[in-house]
Parts: structure tokens; sequence; C-alpha cells
């Protein structure tokens, strides 16, 4: 008695995997699995991320990681009006869009209303401190030159090789339109004539891709190797990612919740009472360290969390909507050969409802050149969280650059 077998063919085999992207790791509410992600696409009404062995609705994932082979950089930044990133070389522009090309995303017009500022090229440290800036002048365009001088007037076109301005706004008298050489820019300011485009609502998603662009979108579906996103740089039509260009897709609006997209509705802040405490200098910092680095602990670097210095209490409503709340702590990685051996520490504490956690009593106590440590704290029936990072007996505030990496709550169903 014979028996059919059933086989594949290398041809069936090459049909079986055509719709899936490299391996990823998914860090999801019960924790990670490293998979292959053959799509994510609406069913029932949500979307679905579907892998080799399960599928789960996209609200209860943290993020995916996919396993770049190859880091992109483009040789500027460009900084859009709500906050996304695009890397990627400047090539041509006229008085609507800047052309650029090199990066992740190809060729692509980006329209000058879309943009905030443009950074040609520029070390770290240097566009931290424009960064500030920028928060500060925003009532007209201006180019801050590498020679120190500024130029203000009103932006006519950047391309490859220059920047154009119309410097008639000064005294109400036209003073005529100055070009200046791109190389010797740092910064293009554009002050925005409208409000920036609103964020996506419900649960979105944001594409870091690897040449280090970051977009915020809705997310229309992952087929075949390929992301579509509704974002304002496609206008009505999805904007295209191939998956080989892909870093991390990180998801907002589902189940996680991170305390930096969130209002503190009490901050407190201060030094010991003989010191001198500037809010502008030490004050809490979203998705950045205090001192307006990336947060860093144990050399690993968060893309989210918050950095402070103590003393430093944040209060955050929870209203019973939570069900726990979860973040890596330690000092910052800056404060590791600062200062004297044995100075520099910081005692972490989290209170629910002015009360300390059951999970953490009497606080811990992290010094500079500790390994992090991570929290899981039960806020389930809970009203508020507050974080506190307080002095140490013996350092005081000395070095107490603070970190709470990751810093997110879980979003009851």
């Amino acid at each position: 008695m014979s028996h059919s077998r059933p086989f594949l063919t290398l041809a069936g085999l090459s049909l079986l995997w055509s719709g899936a992207v490299g391996a990823a790791e998914i860090e999801t509410l019960g924790g990670e699995l490293q998979d292959q992600v053959v799509r994510i696409a609406p069913e029932r009404g949500r979307l679905v991320v579907s892998t080799r062995r399960r599928s789960l609705p996209l609200e209860s994932v943290k993020s995916i990681r996919f396993r770049a082979v190859k880091r992109e950089s483009g040789a500027a930044k460009l900084l859009l009006a709500g906050g996304d990133v695009l890397r990627a070389n400047i090539e041509g522009g006229d008085d609507e869009a800047v052309g650029i090309h090199g990066g992740a995303l190809g060729r692509r017009r980006v329209p000058l209303d879309l943009l905030r500022a443009v950074f040609p090229a520029v070390d770290p440290e240097r566009e931290r401190a424009l960064m500030a800036e920028l928060a500060t002048e925003n009532a007209v365009d201006w180019v801050r030159l590498r020679n120190g001088g500024t130029v203000k007037g009103s932006l006519s076109a950047i391309d490859g090789v220059r920047v154009v301005l119309d410097t008639d706004v000064e005294g109400g008298s036209r003073l005529g339109e100055m070009s200046l050489d791109l190389a010797k820019v740092e910064l293009v300011s554009i002050a925005p004539l409208d409000d920036p485009p609103p964020p996506p609502q419900g649960v979105h998603v944001v594409a870091r891709l690897i040449d280090g662009s970051s977009l915020t979108a809705e997310l229309v579906d992952f087929r075949e190797g390929t992301l579509r996103l509704r974002h304002p740089l496609a206008g009505s039509e999805p904007l295209a990612v191939p998956e080989t260009k892909l870093a991390e897709l990180v998801v907002r609006g589902g189940r996680f919740v991170y305390l930096s997209d969130l209002e503190p509705v009490k901050v407190e802040q201060r030094f010991p009472p003989e010191y001198t405490y500037e809010v502008s200098v030490w004050g809490y910092k979203r998705d950045a360290s205090v001192t307006g680095g990336p947060l860093r602990l144990g050399g690993k670097r968060y893309e989210k969390g918050l950095g402070v210095h103590s003393y430093c209490a944040l209060t955050y409503a929870l209203d019973g909507n939570y069900d726990s709340f979860r973040a890596v702590v330690g000092l910052d990685d800056s404060t590791r050969t600062l200062g004297e051996p044995g100075f520099g520490a910081v005692v972490f504490q989290v209170l629910l409802d002015g009360k300390p956690a059951k999970e953490l009593p009497t606080g811990l106590v992290k010094r500079k050149g500790d390994e992090p440590t991570r929290l899981a704290i039960d806020v389930r029936g809970k009203r508020s969280l507050t974080l506190v990072a307080d002095f140490d007996p013996v350092s005081l505030h000395v070095l107490g650059r603070a970190d709470w990496a990751d810093a997110h709550l879980l979003r009851s169903r």
C-alpha cells in the first residue's frame, strides 16, 4: 500500500517565505519574542502582527527591532515641524522644497512648510546647544554660520550648495537677497507659519530607519517586505519603506505608555538650601539625560525615559488606569569618570498615592559605576505615581544625575 507524502519544492519554499521579513526581536506584554514578522495588517478593526508562530494585536507590542545588517548615514539632519527627523544628503531645492538623497528614503523632495530646521553637518555636542536655541528663537527664519555669525530673514531656498534668505525683514526696509555658502552654515532655523501636523490618533508607530531617520505615522500595513505609512511627507499616498531600511518600529497609543510622553501633575526640583539651583540647566529632561545628552546606563543607550538631577520628584496621575510601572534606573554613564572616588549617588524612590511602593519600601541607592537596576511596580488601582531622585546623605546632590530609563506604564485593558 503506497502513501503519498506532501513536499515543498524550492519554488514552493520561495513562495512560502516571500512575505516574511528578516528575523526580529519583538517586545510584547509577555516578554521578548524572536521570530520573523510575516505581515502586519488590519483584522476585525485592529492591526495584527503575524509571525511564523503566532499572531498578536499591535497594541500589545512595545517594539519590533529588525536585525539590520547595514547602517547608513546621511551628512545632514532635517528636523520636521512635528519633531520627526530625516538623515540624508541635500541636493537641489527651490522656494517650495529641499531635495534629499542618499538616506533610507532615497531621493525625495521635502516641502519647506514641513521643515523646522536643517543641520547641514554638525557634531552632536554642538547640535544640542543649537537645539536649545531653536526652542527660544522661532519668530523669524535665521541662519547660524560656523564662524558664529547669525543672519535673519525669510528663507527663499536651500539646495546642496547654498542657503538663500530674503533679508527685507530688518526694520521694514529691503536689504536684498543674500546667498550663503551651505558649507559655512551649521543651522538653518525655519519659523513655523502654521501649527505642526497633528500626531496620529490611536495606535500608531515611530519608524526608526537605519540611517537615523525617525518618522511618527499611522501604520497602514506591512506586507511582502514593505512597510506602508501615512505621513505628511507623502501627502495623501502611503509612504513605502523597504524592510531593509528599517531598524525598529516603536508602538505608541497601545498598552505601553511612556512617562516622557505624559505631563506630570506636580514637579519638585531643588538643590540643598546653600546651593543655587537653575531649573533651565538642571531641570528634568524628556528622552535625554539631565545634561541634554542621550540616556545611557551600563553602556546601553535608551531612546525613551527621564533624565533628572537630585532632588527631583515627578508626580503623574494614574486614576486607576494602569497595571504596572517599569523602568531601568541608575546614575547616567556620564558620571562614571567625574568627581572624587566614592562621590556621586542618588536614592531612587517610587511612591504610590504618596506612600512607598511595596517593591521598594526603603528606596534604592545607586552610585556612579553601579550596574543599572530594572524596576517592576504593581500600580493597579492607584491614583498617582511619584518618582523621586533624592539626595544621598554623603554625596548630597553632587553628580546626582539620575536616569529613569525606559520609564513606562502598562495600560489596563
